[in-house]
């Protein structure tokens, strides 16, 4: 991501380098954007950083539903 982030801030290489490596990140991204746990780490990640500021009880039914949510991937996963 960060190298997309400089690409758009304008740092790149000179042609005909930036078009091959243009194509590799956009697929890279487009792999990332089919990963089905990616929603699963971003809400970890959020959590982790708010968790000192929601009640224990809340941030520990969100850790429930992540958990569930994590066992219905694998589950998912095996069925293919």
């Amino acid at each position: 991501m960060e190298i997309l982030t400089n690409v758009l801030n304008g740092y790149g290489l000179p042609e005909p380098f930036f078009q091959q490596r243009l194509v590799a990140l956009v697929d890279k991204l487009f792999e990332l954007f089919n990963e089905r746990r990616l929603p699963l780490m971003e809400t970890r990640e959020i959590l982790s950083s708010i968790s000192s500021r929601v009640p224990e009880t809340v941030a520990k039914a969100i850790g429930e539903q992540l958990a569930e949510y994590e066992r219905s991937l694998g589950s998912m996963l095996c069925k293919f």
